[in-house]
């Protein structure tokens, strides 16, 4: 069983100010809905974000060069985890950790799900996942007894736009079908894939791992095919993501393998359509960097559509 907490982020009259709403379980607060308040301006989002995007460049960097990637420092982490939840008000993270308390005592999954709408979707761009919060304290950031709050496997995080997809539970159909891609070009950067492979092993039988899995070249092409012979519930594309600075912002690709085994940058509107082709397919897995990156766009307003579409990030593009 599953209780589900929702966080809003909606926009306000003042284009740099947004307002936080909590619809929690009624036994937290006595009532389904927590007031409105002010959220912190939105410059507070790009401090954050760099700090972040600073901790991956770094271990990519050791992985490129071939150094043996150190055991992770919490306390970067804990600091931008930290700075994530202060972007909340004080009543949010009491609703958090209350939450988190009431499903532990009931012994229930909790779902947090953050949504956001088209004025609001630059928080997008935030590291949700770091967030850290007093789960052991008493409820005030700085005190001790801080973790991260999705250090526990029965927490969940989903990020909503509103008005794009619908929430539906899937009907899991057993045994679960997967189609795993690794995009590893010659003139590339190396990709660490023994993990991702050792991990369908485990789940899957020695034949059904050679026919789950593919690394060689023409990515796309092996995509489409395998995706019309075995309409699986599960791809999964293993590979990098790139920046590309365009004329008005900045954008990001995926880097699969082009049929002459050298590198082949996709955006998400050349995936997409591939992925009609498998009528049961529920989730897809992006093991990219930028996959989830919203843009940064070097105009205020960007008026065509076809440039709105560009500057999308992958996932919420192929959402």
């Amino acid at each position: 069983s599953e209780e589900i907490l929702s966080i809003r982020i909606l926009p306000t009259a003042r284009p740099d100010q947004y307002q936080v709403s909590i619809e929690a379980p009624v036994p937290l607060f006595g009532g389904p809905v927590i007031r409105p308040e002010t959220l912190i301006a939105a410059e507070a989002i790009q401090p954050i974000r760099r700090a972040y995007e600073q901790q991956v460049a770094l271990f990519h960097e050791l992985e490129v060069a071939g150094v043996r990637t150190p055991a992770a420092d919490l306390q970067p982490l804990m600091q931008i985890g930290r700075d994530v939840a202060k972007l909340l008000p004080r009543h949010a993270h009491q609703g958090l950790v209350l939450a988190v308390r009431h499903a532990q005592r009931r012994k229930r999954r909790l779902r947090i799900m953050l949504e956001v709408t088209v004025e609001t979707r630059l928080f997008l761009a935030v590291p949700w996942e770091l967030l850290v919060l007093p789960l052991r304290g008493g409820g005030n950031l700085g005190q001790e007894g801080e973790d991260f709050l999705l250090s526990d496997a029965a927490v969940s995080l989903v990020r909503q736009v509103r008005g794009a997809g619908q929430q539906r539970s899937p009907r899991v159909i057993q045994p679960l079908t997967v189609q795993a891609f690794l995009a590893a070009p010659i003139d590339g950067h190396p990709i660490e894939s023994a993990t991702t492979y050792e991990a369908l092993a485990q789940l899957l039988s020695p034949a059904l791992v050679a026919t789950s899995w593919f690394a060689g070249p023409g990515t796309l092409s092996a995509i489409a095919k395998r995706l019309r012979a075995s309409d699986p519930q599960i791809l999964h594309l293993l590979c990098h993501g790139e920046e590309r600075v365009i004329r008005y912002g900045t954008r990001h690709d995926l880097i699969v393998t082009h049929p002459d085994g050298f590198v082949q940058r996709v955006s998400a509107f050349e995936l997409a359509p591939l992925l009609s082709l498998a009528p049961r397919l529920q989730l897809v897995l992006l093991q990219a960097c930028h996959s989830g990156s919203a843009p940064r766009s070097m105009q205020p307003e960007v008026d065509d559509q076809s440039e709105r579409r560009t500057l999308e990030s992958i996932a919420l593009a192929l959402v």
